[in-house]
């Protein structure tokens, strides 16, 4: 019986913001809505050859309850 060789590279962390607006008629300050999150990156090598990076992401966004920015205002 034999095994996989399995190794683990790296990890890293990738923080972001991200802003933007959608559905809305016109781009405006006020229509701007803005979110933080994080990625969590675990980067393998599977055998000798081939690396296989592992994506963990999340976000949260700010904009109020229910918020769907459909008024443009």
């Amino acid at each position: 019986m034999s095994s996989l060789p399995l190794y683990l590279r790296r990890l890293t962390t990738i923080p972001f913001a991200d802003v933007g607006a959608a559905w809305t008629e016109r781009l405006s300050r006020e229509a701007l809505r803005w979110s933080l999150g994080m990625s969590l990156v675990f980067s393998f090598r599977i055998g000798y050859r081939d690396t296989i990076d592992l994506f963990f992401t999340y976000a949260h966004g700010f904009a109020e309850r229910g918020d769907v920015n459909t008024s443009g205002r």
